[in-house]
């Protein structure tokens, strides 16, 4: 996850429902980017969660939790899934201190609507924690989204020179990169 960027791109851009149980999104009618719950398609960014790596029995009461710690970034985030009568269901909320962790078991795929209120890149902070044994056991990881057009690629060049070009075992020769 630290050399990866996840990009929820600028095709993904709805605007905010006019239905109450959606105005946590903010005004409706204002934009929004999702990575969504559904991607039948396969064109769009699929985020979701996993615990399908974690052995029964590993964790007690087979059950992690999973937290929000921090995001950075120009606006909000919102993780929710869509219920089957189509209202949302609040996962991470970067606003407040609501809406901060979830416990789910082990064994478990989901996916859900990652909800980013302005484009650009953000990053976010979870946790995972659970006991084993009695005892406490977690990690910490940070992912990086960019949130819109991906910036295009700027050409860079580098230049490599060698103090000589004949050498003998136990000489020293110097490399500069320009």
């Amino acid at each position: 996850p630290s050399r990866t960027l996840f990009n929820v791109e600028e095709s993904t851009r709805p605007t905010v429902p006019a239905a109450p149980s959606y105005a946590f999104l903010g005004v409706a009618g204002s934009d929004g980017w999702i990575g969504p719950e559904t991607n039948p398609g396969g064109t769009a960014l699929w985020p979701g969660f996993s615990t399908e790596g974690v052995p029964t029995g590993v964790v007690d009461g087979n059950q992690l939790t999973l937290r929000l710690e921090s995001v950075t970034g120009p606006g909000t985030l919102h993780v929710f899934q869509t219920s089957s009568f189509g209202e949302p269901m609040r996962l991470f909320s970067s606003t407040g201190s609501a809406y901060r962790s979830w416990t789910i078991p082990r064994g478990t795929h989901a996916h859900a609507n990652w909800a980013f209120s302005a484009a650009g890149n953000y990053t976010l902070t979870f946790s995972a924690t659970a006991l084993t044994n009695g005892t406490s056991i977690s990690a910490t990881q940070s992912y990086v989204f960019v949130v819109g057009n991906v910036p295009a690629a700027v050409a860079t060049t580098t230049t490599l020179t060698a103090s000589t070009n004949r050498i003998v075992q136990g000489d020293t020769v110097t490399l500069d990169a320009t």
